[in-house]
C-alpha cells in the first residue's frame, strides 16, 4: 500500500483500492478525515459512538489519529465531514429496527455531518439524501432510472426473472440518525445493493436487487463510494442555497404518489390514496375524509396496495 494518510483511521487489513480512493477524497476536500475498517457491528454506530465521546470529552476514533491529535483540542469543525466506512458489516440497522448487514459485495458507509443552521433544511435532509444517492447511481449505471419510495428506500422498476410485469424492487437504504450529544450534527448512513442482494426474509418488503443486475457488469465499489460521496456533498450544498428546487427533484423521482397505499400509523391501519410530498417533507395522504400529512417517524410501514 502506498504512504498512510493520518487523516484515515484504518482498522484491519483494507482494500487498497477504497484506501486510495479515500484518499483522494480526502485530497479534494470532500470529506476532512475517514474512519475505514475492515470489519465493524455499524458504520452508523460508530458514528454515533464517537459524538457521544466528544461531548464526554472521552477518546473518539480521530483521538488517535497524528494530524487529528495533540497539541490542542480538536474541534468536530476539523473532522467533519467525516467518513466512516467498511468492507463489511455484521450488525447494521435499518428503519424499526430492522436488520442491515452487508458484504464487500455491498456499499456501506455514514457521514457524520454538520447541520445546516436553518430548521426547515433539517427536515429535508432525508429526501435530499436520497436524491444524491439516486442522481450517483444513475451516473454509475446509466440509463438506470432510480426511484425513491418514501422516506428512505432507493428502488427501480424490474422484471423478476425476465419477467415482463415490472415491479419495484429495493437497490438500498438510508438511515439518518441524530444524538442528544451533539443536535447540531447528523450520521447520514447509506446502504447499496452493488454486485449482490441480500435474501429478504419479510413477506411485505420490496424484492432486493442488485445494480449488477440492472448493468450486467460487477461495478467497482471505490467508484461507486466516490460518486456517492461527491453527489452527497453536492446535493448538501443545493439544500442550503435552493430546498425548494432539492424537494422538487425528490418529487420527481417519488415512486409513492398517485398510489393507493395501506400503512401501518402506530397501532393504527390506514387506506388511502398518496397525493406526493409536502414542502416539510412529509407524505400527503388521502383518505375517506381528509388529507393527513405524515412524518416519517410515524410510519411503521408502507405498502401499495
Amino acid at each position: 500500500m502506498s504512504a498512510l494518510n493520518p487523516k484515515i483511521d484504518q482498522v484491519g487489513n483494507v482494500h487498497q483500492a477504497m484506501y486510495q480512493q479515500i484518499d483522494q477524497l480526502l485530497q479534494h476536500g470532500l470529506i476532512a478525515s475517514a474512519s475505514y475498517r475492515s470489519v465493524t457491528a455499524s458504520t452508523n454506530s460508530d458514528a454515533v459512538a464517537d459524538l457521544q465521546a466528544f461531548a464526554q470529552n472521552a477518546p473518539t476514533s480521530w483521538a488517535e489519529q497524528p494530524s487529528l491529535s495533540a497539541p490542542s483540542p480538536v474541534t468536530l469543525d476539523e473532522v467533519l465531514p467525516r467518513l466512516y466506512i467498511t468492507d463489511r458489516q455484521t450488525g447494521g440497522r435499518g428503519r424499526q429496527g430492522s436488520s442491515w448487514d452487508s458484504s464487500d459485495d455491498a456499499v456501506t458507509f455514514s457521514l457524520l455531518i454538520k447541520l445546516p443552521s436553518t430548521p426547515a433544511i433539517a427536515d429535508l435532509l432525508s429526501l435530499a439524501i436520497g436524491v444524491a444517492v439516486a442522481r450517483a447511481l444513475e451516473f454509475l449505471c446509466a440509463p438506470v432510472r432510480v426511484k425513491l419510495k418514501w422516506p428512505n428506500d432507493l428502488c427501480t422498476l424490474f422484471g423478476i426473472d425476465g419477467s415482463s410485469v415490472l415491479q419495484l424492487c429495493k437497490l438500498g437504504g438510508i438511515l439518518i440518525e441524530a444524538n442528544a450529544a451533539q443536535l447540531d450534527c447528523r450520521v447520514v448512513g447509506v446502504g447499496i445493493n452493488l454486485n449482490e442482494a441480500p435474501q429478504i426474509a419479510n413477506p411485505d418488503a420490496l424484492p432486493a436487487l442488485a445494480l449488477a443486475k440492472l448493468t450486467g457488469r460487477a461495478l467497482a465499489r471505490h467508484a461507486a463510494v466516490a460518486a456517492l460521496i461527491e453527489s452527497t456533498i453536492e446535493v448538501l450544498d443545493e439544500l442550503s442555497e435552493d430546498p425548494d428546487s432539492v424537494l422538487q427533484q425528490y418529487r420527481d423521482r417519488c415512486a409513492l404518489t398517485g398510489q393507493q397505499l395501506s400503512m401501518q400509523v402506530g397501532d393504527q391501519q390506514i387506506d388511502g390514496l398518496c397525493l406526493g410530498i409536502n414542502h416539510a417533507g412529509g407524505l400527503q395522504l388521502q383518505t375517506a375524509g381528509q388529507v393527513m400529512s405524515l412524518r416519517s417517524g410515524q410510519v411503521k410501514k408502507i405498502r401499495p396496495q
